[in-house]
């Protein structure tokens, strides 16, 4: 399968409190594949002591999942 429009987003964390977040938009997904993603952000975050990354793919689009032809 393939995945259209993944969202990620990223949380970067100091002592319990976000203090970064950053959206990315991935157009295209392969299952089992793996890739390469940089994110940058505007001032370099010291002190981050947990960094969360969440997916999301809108499961009831059914643009969002390309089935094998």
């Amino acid at each position: 399968f393939r995945y259209r429009n993944v969202e990620l987003l990223t949380l970067l964390y100091r002592d319990g409190s976000v203090v970064g977040a950053n959206k990315l938009l991935i157009p295209y997904v392969e299952a089992g594949s793996t890739q390469e993603i940089r994110l940058g952000w505007p001032v370099n975050p010291l002190g981050v002591s947990r960094v969360e990354v969440q997916s999301f793919l809108h499961v009831l689009d059914p643009e969002s999942v390309v089935r094998p032809r």
